[in-house]
């Protein structure tokens, strides 16, 4: 199957089922479409594709990113849901996704879209997903606001969170992870035990977090390595540089619960952060609770 531009005409069938319709995004081999799936009326849905000519190491990471995203989407609505996955008549191994409208987080913290009460909201829910994650003994390893998407709720009509992107998640105790192919994730919200090589566990996502934690009140980044695309001056600064206090950032100061439980996210010693994500969550919920109430 050729490569398939945003003005192409003629849109091939997915397993003589999803119609291809618009290019999203291409990265690293993988390939993301707007599709439609003809066999329940037309309903919007998105594929990604591996392309075919990956190495053997990109199929390994596809397929463990399929089984993990699967099975984890049967837990938590917080979870990108997983359709259908299977191989193209190419040979190219694929997974249907629920389409999603919103945004992502990265585009609420660039245009500064994120009042505290969303804030609070959509944090709390990533929580849900990240604990579901964590209960299924898998580190997701790319916790970054581009791999967070805010839908609304038709229901509620508040935002609703959804974690994306498990291209390079692991189970716990899997020897399937980074040592075998080179660093795996983002250097910007990559936890210091992570960018130097050591062991990680869960509390390496909950650094991540607290990252983007930090960024959607702030705007700002923590830290900030002088050259964005050398890791070894990442490691550095996530090793050694202390973040600016959060309230000298923002313009509504937050209140210091939140602001203490965000830094205390960004230990550089995995033993200082929350040692679960539950305990993040146990501070956000009454926090979110508390902001109900005082709307009410």
């Amino acid at each position: 199957m050729k490569r398939i531009k945003d003005n192409t005409k003629e849109h091939p069938l997915i397993a003589n089922r999803y119609q291809l319709d618009e290019l999203i995004s291409q990265k690293q081999g993988n390939v993301l479409y707007k599709a439609k799936d003809l066999l329940k009326e037309n309903t919007c849905v998105a594929i990604k594709l591996l392309e075919k000519s990956c190495k053997t190491i990109r199929q390994e990471f596809f397929s463990n990113e399929i089984r993990i995203c699967t099975q984890l989407s049967q837990k938590s609505h917080h979870i990108v849901q997983v359709l259908d996955d299977g191989i193209t008549e190419m040979g190219m191994l694929f997974y249907v996704m629920e389409f999603l409208i919103g945004k992502k987080i990265a585009e609420l913290i660039k245009f500064r879209l994120l009042t505290l009460p969303k804030f609070l909201t959509l944090s709390s829910q990533v929580c849900l997903g990240l604990q579901c994650i964590h209960e299924a003994s898998i580190i997701h390893q790319d916790i970054k606001p581009s791999n967070l998407f805010s839908i609304k709720n038709d229901q509620t009509g508040q935002p609703f969170a959804k974690i994306l992107d498990f291209g390079v998640a692991v189970p716990i105790d899997s020897a399937f992870n980074h040592s075998r192919s080179g660093f795996v994730g983002t250097f910007a919200y990559a936890s210091p035990e992570k960018l130097t090589g050591e062991k990680v566990d869960t509390r390496s996502d909950i650094y991540s977090f607290g990252v983007v934690m930090y960024e959607m009140l702030t705007s700002h980044l923590p830290v900030r390595a002088e050259d964005f695309h050398e890791m070894s001056g990442w490691a550095k600064a996530h090793r050694t540089n202390s973040p600016p206090k959060i309230g000298e950032l923002c313009l509504a100061k937050p209140p210091k619960s939140l602001e203490d439980l965000v830094m205390a996210c960004l230990s550089k010693s995995p033993s200082d952060r929350p040692q679960t994500i539950l305990e993040v969550l146990e501070v956000l919920t009454p926090l979110e609770q508390q902001y109900h109430r005082h709307k009410a």
